[in-house]
């Protein structure tokens, strides 16, 4: 029996899918490594092979969690699977209308095509020179099975709820509509769970694979349908000698070289900023033989030699932020982390004692793994630390996990059930600073954005709405492709887009903070414009190439106080300016701004945080 058809043969699983096929919504809670992800190839066997589904769509939050689902669990089991996210993983088998039976795509992505807006017309379509190709789209989602993996990264966390109200909108409307929808996650709190099955999802059945836990009872108490499935074969593979333990933020060095020599150990910051620092200091000291950065400001050639890195590695440390937070496997025992959340800390406590990495699956067997969360000496720390994250959620986390360690208990950071001397880390997210489910039920946003999906608009009217009232549809903000091997692609003609090294940024967020620097610009009647790089595509013996024109400016100019300016006018900083009696030869492939010398270091990211 294969990896693959142990997971589809778990009990939780199938149960889940009986419960699927017969009501068509479905909200999955298991633990980390359960196997929730590849539940959609089983689905996809069973609606779309053998039966009336047209295909089906997997969202995820992170463009790594898009590739690493897409190389090591789709494709080859479905050759003809695709991907959708700004990445070029494999460019002939991006599936931007998601056209194919299989894909998986980022949220972003999916909300924009839900939106009518596709995401390889938004260029035309914010320059209102298109509606776009939006109906294949519709068509595509309409007649498939939609999975939300990951939920909790775009639900739970209220730190980070710009994306709240197009999922909410966007869920709400497929279900209504009668699209078969799955929403998966491990780590949601009641209240959150609970307004998805009983007011989003009108009443969906939770399969719950654990016991009857306190977040049992919690669900049960608000009115929620919970199945609970037991898995006591899971229960039993998986019941590892967990220790938890607090360090200082001094200590992180020490701790690092206890381990890094003989074990592959896991270090998680909440900045890329502090992730870049470590890195530094670990290289700077020989702490560790081997250690691998990855982080969101990175390219993409950069990245895939960095998780090429990680999946071979037995020894060493790997420095991230939380890009491998959600749904990535590593072959590692040991994490070290900043404070974060509780959802945050059992995300980044599940990426261990992985079952497809058979020798430290057994090892955490053997020796249990070990979690080590950095506890700030004061506030001024703290705020160093915590990140993104809320000081009264870190603060309450921490003081939850030093109770328990304090009664001489450990945190079970995997299963959701009792056994001696554990306490399910389920039960610690449910004491923790309560998430308000106020923003799913009553999110004027959603609201808005749901009339908008049950009406004939067009794209122009969300933008006009979008611009009106400040709303995002997307937790990214507007990313844009940052060249940043312009001297070596720029003037030439390539034969694929794989050459370009990019990343991906938020052009937004990069301004407000005065990114402006890394990015080349040209000086025009005392105004300062975005100098691009665009790709065109071009016909030459017969084929298309890809022509790179770097010398081209902005159509509107960089503006003093960047939160001012409305969605058109950023997508009018990423599209050429066009002089009168000026013609284009070619139609455009991509737009990319262009990294100025200096503001990418290679292996280590963009100089700016």
């Amino acid at each position: 029996m294969t990896f693959i058809d142990a997971i589809h043969s778990r009990p939780g699983l199938e149960r889940a899918r009986e419960l699927f096929k017969r009501d068509g919504k479905l909200v999955l809670i298991a633990p980390t490594g359960y196997g929730k992800t590849v539940l959609s190839l089983k689905l996809y066997r069973d609606y779309v092979q053998q039966g009336p589904w047209g295909g089906l769509i997997h969202v995820v939050p992170y463009r790594a969690l898009v590739r690493q689902i897409y190389s090591e669990k789709f494709k080859p089991y479905v050759p003809s699977s695709g991907y959708q996210s700004l990445e070029y993983i494999e460019p002939k088998y991006k599936s931007p209308y998601f056209l194919r039976d299989l894909v998986v795509t980022t949220l972003d992505s999916f909300v924009y095509n839900l939106f009518k807006i596709p995401v390889a017309e938004l260029n035309k379509i914010y320059r209102m020179v298109s509606q776009g190709h939006y109906y294949p789209i519709e068509l595509s989602i309409f007649t498939s099975i939609i999975v939300l993996d990951e939920a909790h990264v775009y639900l739970g966390d209220t730190d980070e709820d710009t994306s709240i109200a197009s999922v909410v909108a966007a869920s709400t409307f497929l279900n209504n509509a009668g699209v078969p929808l799955l929403i998966e996650s491990a780590t949601m709190h009641s209240d959150i769970v609970s307004a998805l099955s009983n007011n989003i999802l009108g009443g969906a059945k939770v399969v719950y694979i654990g016991d009857e836990n306190n977040q049992v009872k919690n669900l049960r108490a608000k009115g929620t349908s919970v199945e609970v499935v037991r898995d006591r074969d899971f229960e039993s593979s998986n019941s590892f000698n967990w220790r938890t333990q607090l360090v200082s933020k001094d200590k992180i060095i020490e701790v690092l070289q206890e381990h890094c020599r003989s074990s592959l150990v896991l270090l998680i910051t909440n900045t890329v900023k502090r992730a870049i620092e470590i890195y530094n200091e670990i290289l700077e000291k020989g702490a560790c033989d081997k250690a691998v950065l990855l982080h969101g400001s990175m390219s993409n050639k950069d990245r895939e030699k960095a998780l090429s890195e990680m999946n071979k590695a037995l020894s060493g440390v790997i420095v991230s932020t939380q890009v491998v937070e959600a749904g990535v496997e590593l072959p590692s025992r040991v994490l070290i982390t900043d404070p974060a959340p509780l959802e945050n800390l059992a995300q980044r406590a599940g990426r261990l004692c992985r079952e497809k990495y058979t020798n430290i699956y057994e090892e955490c067997k053997k020796e249990g793994p070990l979690v080590f969360i950095v506890k700030p000496a004061g506030d001024s720390e703290l705020d160093e630390l915590k990140g993104p994250y809320r000081a009264e959620r870190v603060k309450s986390v921490l003081a939850s996990i030093n109770n328990v360690l304090g009664r001489h208990r450990e945190v079970d950071w995997r299963l959701m059930s009792h056994r001696e001397n554990y306490t399910p880390f389920v039960e610690l997210l449910e004491d923790t600073q309560a998430v308000q489910q106020g923003p799913l039920k009553t999110n004027i946003g959603a609201v808005i954005l749901g009339e908008y999906l049950r009406s004939d608009a067009m794209p122009e009217v969300l933008i006009n709405i979008l611009s009106s009232i400040g709303l995002e549809l997307t937790r990214s903000g507007f990313l844009v492709n940052l060249l940043v091997n312009a001297k070596d692609v720029c003037g030439r003609e390539l034969g694929d887009l794989e050459e370009l090294e990019t990343v991906s940024i938020d052009l937004r967020s990069l301004l407000r903070r005065g990114g402006v620097r890394i990015v080349e610009t040209i000086s025009m009647d005392g105004r300062d414009y975005l100098r691009l790089a665009v790709v065109r595509v071009v016909r030459k013996n017969g084929e298309n190439v890809f022509k790179v024109v770097c010398d081209e400016k902005s159509k509107y100019y960089i503006p003093t106080w960047a939160k001012e300016i409305s969605h058109k006018e950023y997508q009018d900083l990423t599209t050429p300016k066009v002089e009168d009696g000026e013609e284009y030869f070619g139609s455009i492939a991509i737009t990319l701004l262009i990294a100025s010398e200096g503001s990418y270091v290679k292996g280590r990211g963009l100089s700016v945080w």
